[in-house]
């Protein structure tokens, strides 16, 4: 369930509450002097840490770097895969 951060406007109190966003909803209609605040950044994917991409396996090379080539005029991939390898691609 997704956490939500609010601030009293009266008294400046934070408080860290876990409920739906239905509930979040009906919680600000409930208390008007609360007010959501953000004190961090909302979880994002990474698909390296989810491992669909690794930067040293065959999928990096067959769909990021060839995506690049094609899209990049003047890239000069290809010539750093035969500078460092094809398979080390991450000292690129």
């Amino acid at each position: 369930m997704p956490e939500y951060t609010f601030e009293n406007t009266l008294t400046k109190d934070i408080i860290t509450l876990d409920m739906s966003m239905k509930e979040r909803e009906e919680y600000l209609a409930n208390n008007p002097t609360h007010q959501q605040i953000l004190i961090k950044a909302p979880a994002l994917l990474d698909p390296m840490m989810m491992g669909k991409l690794s930067p040293s396996g065959k999928l990096f090379q067959s769909t990021v770097l060839d995506r690049m080539k094609k899209s990049i005029p003047g890239n000069n991939i290809a010539a750093q895969q035969k500078r460092f390898g094809a398979g080390n691609v991450s000292e690129i």
